[in-house]
């Protein structure tokens, strides 16, 4: 007869087993979390392959020297600072990763100003698509158009930069001033909608909607917008109390001349009632 492992240690393992292929999903998602401490900020084949190497040995290890899943990740630590030296710290790896994102996007937003000849840089600006209603003259009848867009947000406007979906070419811009909206609403996926939309009313006629935005998208167009109006509201204000406070002043001044005799009562009448009707 053989021997059986006892159960207990026959879950260990079992377990541990299950844990070491996680490893691999989501296209190496756990192994790219650690990677970044060991200078690795993007992952190519020759790491992918050293990476099965790892789960190899530490399958093995499971099997025949009770690794469990406590013991891993140190495990994975030990063989990568063996292949890749010592790891920095989650800190200094966070802060590699952030400075290639930035260096990613900079270099992103130069190829847009290129091809688009809008300024990117030191905007604040996403990318969605926006849905139109064209007149068609093969039909003879009005159709929707999705095409892909990016959206740039200004202080007194936001700027919709469209482009193809299909050819990647650029389809003009739209420019839509807050002072021009009269409400914003979104549309969340759902039953009646296949995906997150935005639609923006205007003033004017008519509406803009984007569709494939997300909450953080909605915040900013939401954020900006009311952002305008809160500023827009309070100048009008200062703009108010400063000319009150004018007004005063110069009726100060007309009583004093009226006081003094220069002006007779109903010169004082009139002028005081053009302080106060402008």
């Amino acid at each position: 007869m053989f021997n059986k492992k006892p159960t207990d240690q026959k879950e260990r393992e079992k377990l541990a087993l299950k844990e070491i292929k996680t490893y691999k999903d989501n296209n190496y998602q756990k192994f790219r979390r650690i990677i970044p401490r060991y200078g690795l900020l993007t992952m190519n084949a020759v790491d992918a392959r050293y990476f099965d190497k790892v789960m190899k040995i530490i399958k093995k290890e499971i099997k025949n020297e009770g690794l469990g899943i406590e013991g891993i990740e140190p495990r994975i630590h030990e063989l990568f600072t063996e292949k890749y030296g010592t790891p920095v710290s989650q800190e200094e790896a966070n802060e590699r990763i952030n400075q290639a994102k930035q260096q990613e996007r900079i270099a992103k937003e130069i190829k847009l100003e290129q091809k688009f000849g809008v300024p990117f840089q030191n905007r604040l600006w996403f990318k969605c698509s926006i849905e139109e209603i064209r007149h068609s003259t093969f039909s003879n009848t009005n159709e929707r158009d999705l095409m892909d867009c990016y959206i740039i947000l200004e202080d007194t406007y936001m700027l919709v930069v469209k482009e193809s979906m299909f050819l990647k070419s650029k389809m003009g811009n739209i420019k839509i001033f807050y002072d021009n909206i009269a409400g914003i609403d979104y549309d969340a996926q759902g039953l009646l909608n296949l995906s997150n939309s935005i639609d923006i009313h205007l003033k004017s006629s008519g509406k803009v909607q984007l569709k494939y935005v997300n909450d953080e998208m909605v915040n900013l167009i939401n954020g900006k917008f009311n952002e305008y109006m809160e500023n827009k509201t309070n100048y009008s204000n200062d703009d108010m109390g400063n000319k009150s406070n004018s007004n005063v002043d110069d009726l100060v001044k007309i009583a004093e001349l009226y006081e003094k005799g220069l002006l007779t009562k109903e010169e004082f009448e009139i002028k005081k009632k053009e302080l106060f009707n402008n």
